[in-house]
């Protein structure tokens, strides 16, 4: 059952919240998304992924570098997509960085990351992070990725519902059973 685990598929979600009020609430080409990955062939098909969707994208290799880009006075980021590989790249660490920052406590952040990593998900949602996906990111990922700037601005607790394609929500619930 994905609801136990505090996931829920698209189709559940905007079920649960409303598919118009969802679906109208924010346009992809309205978003600006700020992509930190140190790899060159991730962070450029990732951007690409999202292009693709009509996101406006800047893309950067390091936290350090995005921070700076965050905390210029008239930057206006709607959503920052961090790569998280422990030890050298940690996705924490911005998060830690962006909570001390009152205008940037407002802007989502998803952890990505190629581990699928129980423990390293609890750490950066306790963070945090409005969400973890693991890579490499799907199409369908990443053309409804809006609903965690969605989500932030309508107000609601930190955490939304991870939204997981149905592919992903069945293989979980099958590893559950075995």
């Amino acid at each position: 059952d994905t609801e136990a685990c505090g996931s829920t598929t698209m189709d559940e979600a905007q079920a649960r919240f409303g598919a118009e009020r969802m679906s109208h609430a924010i346009e992809p080409s309205s978003l600006h998304v700020l992509v930190v990955d140190r790899g060159d062939e991730s962070r450029a098909s990732i951007a690409r992924l999202l292009e693709e969707s009509h996101y406006h994208v800047t893309a950067v290799k390091h936290g350090k570098q995005a921070l700076e880009l965050l905390q210029k006075p008239d930057a206006k980021y709607d959503l920052v997509i961090k790569e998280h590989e422990p030890p050298r790249v940690n996705g924490c660490k911005l998060l830690k960085e962006m909570s001390k920052d009152e205008k940037l406590q407002s802007v989502p952040v998803v952890v990505i990351s190629s581990r699928d990593d129980t423990e390293a998900v609890v750490k950066c949602t306790h963070l945090g992070a409005a969400d973890y996906l693991v890579k490499p990111l799907r199409r369908n990922e990443v053309r409804h990725i809006w609903t965690r700037v969605w989500w932030k601005r309508a107000g609601h607790a930190n955490h939304p519902p991870m939204i997981m394609v149905d592919e992903q929500a069945n293989a979980l619930k099958r590893n559950r059973s075995n």
